[in-house]
């Protein structure tokens, strides 16, 4: 009776270990589902198309070279195929640049924002890739000097003199 009793006992252990050992693969197989799913974090903003319209608008240079700029004001208005730039950099005060310009697409590069001023009709130093627009930033990339980052905010204030 007593090799009866082991055999019986012995069969319950090794039904409870498939038991646990399948509990556990569903534990695992459930935690790895989860783990690889992409989970965005609600801050970021999802990107927009480089456009006339996404484009268009009110921005104030945020930080460039990576320095933040809040305490030299730079402004850009976008609007129509014209820009208008109030800049206090390397002035006392702020200075308005207006002229035209145009996006366009350069293979490999995406889309590349250029510009001519008005009073010289010459181009700007730089033509520069946008390499990130959402409804709120926008961040340029010289096509020359990869180094000069120039990161756009939308504002509601713009000088108007």
């Amino acid at each position: 009776m007593a090799g009866f009793n082991l055999i019986v006992i012995m069969r319950e252990f090794i039904s409870m270990r498939r038991f646990f050992a399948a509990i556990a693969t569903i534990c695992l197989s459930a935690l790895l589902i989860f783990s690889c799913t992409k989970v965005e974090p609600e801050d970021v903003e999802p990107q927009i198309p480089v456009t006339f319209t996404n484009t268009a608008g009110d921005w104030v240079l945020s930080s460039w070279r990576g320095e933040d700029m809040s305490g030299t004001p730079v402004y850009v208005r976008l609007k129509d195929k014209k820009f208008t730039l109030w800049q206090s950099v390397g002035s006392m005060y702020p200075v308005k640049y207006t002229g035209e310009y145009n996006l366009y697409e350069e293979d490999g590069l995406g889309m590349i924002i250029r510009g001519m001023y008005d009073y010289t009709y010459e181009y700007w130093a730089h033509k520069y890739s946008i390499t990130s627009l959402t409804k709120t930033k926008m961040e340029w990339t010289s096509l020359d000097d990869p180094t000069d980052v120039s990161l756009y905010e939308r504002t509601d204030s713009f000088p108007e003199k």
